[in-house]
């Protein structure tokens, strides 16, 4: 985090809960506090966001669970700084799951807050960095089309997942019309060891003034925001 300059990592799995493990760094916050239904495997509760204490602080995370209570909850909604973040984990083996958790997000999508759909969605398309597709690829492509976002390619790397077996790109960032007016450096980092088989993916974003209304981006006044970089890692 401080090496880098990153804001916060949100992790979609954990294999952990709130309470289960003292070895735990203290600058975590939990975007659930309950209990895992079983003691192991992945789990949705899991989800998690580490912070860099010398940029941010709990505080400054909103956090608004997007999900049917009666469902599987796979998703959530961060707010951060005037930025929207919706956090995602998809399983691979079923299509239905990841057509129900997007749907169940809509709402959220609203043009006048920037806001990005972020996580591993085991999402494979030829039209996402990957070489083959499979059905949460199909399902994923279909609901960016269908509610005019962008999916962000990364300038830098492109494998975000990576075995002995093989390899694929499954770890997305999506934005909408907003988020993709002041996103960059979108970045796979394909040779950083992190101790797992996904690959962290990183990117800037313009710290935004609070507003009601989206902002014409000119050339010189989106330069300008450059200068005051956000960074974060999903």
């Amino acid at each position: 985090l401080e090496k880098d300059d990153i804001d916060f990592i949100f992790l979609s799995e954990t294999w952990c809960a709130p309470g289960k493990s003292s070895r735990l760094t203290p600058n975590l916050c939990w975007t659930r506090e309950v209990e895992r239904r079983t003691p192991v495997g992945h789990h949705p509760y899991g989800y998690s966001i580490i912070f860099n204490p010398g940029k941010a602080k709990k505080e400054d995370f909103e956090i608004i669970d997007v999900s049917n209570e009666d469902r599987q909850r796979n998703c959530v909604t961060i707010k951060f700084k005037g930025l929207q973040f919706i956090c995602c984990y998809a399983s691979p083996n079923e299509n239905t799951e990841l057509a129900t958790m997007l749907q169940e997000t809509r709402r959220n999508l609203i043009q006048e807050i920037p806001t990005f759909l972020i996580g591993d969605f085991n999402a494979r398309h030829t039209e996402m960095n990957d070489v083959v597709t499979n059905g949460n690829g199909r399902v994923l492509q279909e609901f960016i089309v269908s509610n005019g976002l962008e999916w962000i390619k990364p300038s830098t790397g492109r494998w975000t997942f990576l075995t002995h077996h093989g390899r694929s790109a499954i770890d997305h960032v999506i934005a909408n019309t907003y988020g993709a007016s002041i996103i960059g450096n979108v970045k796979v980092c394909e040779e950083v060891n992190m101790n797992s088989d996904h690959k962290a993916v990183i990117f800037d974003c313009s710290e935004i003034p609070h507003s009601n209304s989206v902002p014409i981006i000119r050339p010189w006044s989106r330069f300008r925001m450059r200068d005051q970089m956000v960074q974060f890692e999903c």
